[in-house]
């Protein structure tokens, strides 16, 4: 999974291969000093879009469930993790509880002037998540589902967007203007 540029003829597509999420204990292996999470012998590459998720446990003070960041490298058994691709690393000012997940996405940026987009997917337990701009420093996601044709609706999605998220395993296509 990657992160990219949306396709500049307005339209692309892509296949979605299986993959590994990795987890990491939210008491012991996150330090709020360095904001650094020990993840040992993690395969992730830098900026690869990974998203958050918690259970029914605690996430770090200054991470969010269900959020997509991206991953900055520190080591082999390290990483930190930033909102943007090649941003600073998130502040995180406490330890969360239990175990968190990693799980690699993929994420398309769109120029911030788009207004549309269009999703259709069709797979295994596909998920195809909305976020709204960078900039605004808050991620406000939609969802789409497999086998399903969809657009924003909510005025605040259709203002402009940056990011969408995709995760899961088989065949997404997108048109956007």
């Amino acid at each position: 999974m990657a992160f990219k540029l949306a396709n500049k003829f307005k339209k692309g597509s892509a296949t979605l291969a299986a993959v590994t999420a990795d987890t990491f204990d939210g008491a012991t292996d996150v330090d709020p000093v360095t904001d650094e999470i020990t993840l040992t012998a993690h395969a992730f590459v830098a900026n690869q879009p990974v998203r958050l998720t918690e259970g029914a446990n605690t996430t770090p003070v200054g991470l969010f469930n269900d959020n997509v960041y991206f991953i900055l490298v520190v080591d082999v058994n390290t990483v930190q993790l930033s909102k943007r691709p090649g941003g600073s690393a998130i502040n995180i000012t406490a330890d969360g509880v239990g175990t968190i997940t990693l799980t690699p996405v993929e994420a398309i940026e769109f120029p911030s002037a788009a207004q549309k987009l269009a999703f259709m997917v069709d797979g295994t337990s596909m998920l195809v998540r909305f976020c709204y701009h960078f900039d605004a420093n808050k991620q406000i996601w939609q969802d789409w589902t497999a086998g399903s044709v969809s657009t924003p609706t909510d005025a605040a999605l259709v203002t402009g967007f940056n990011v969408v998220s995709i995760e899961g395993v088989g065949d997404y296509s997108y048109i956007f203007n």
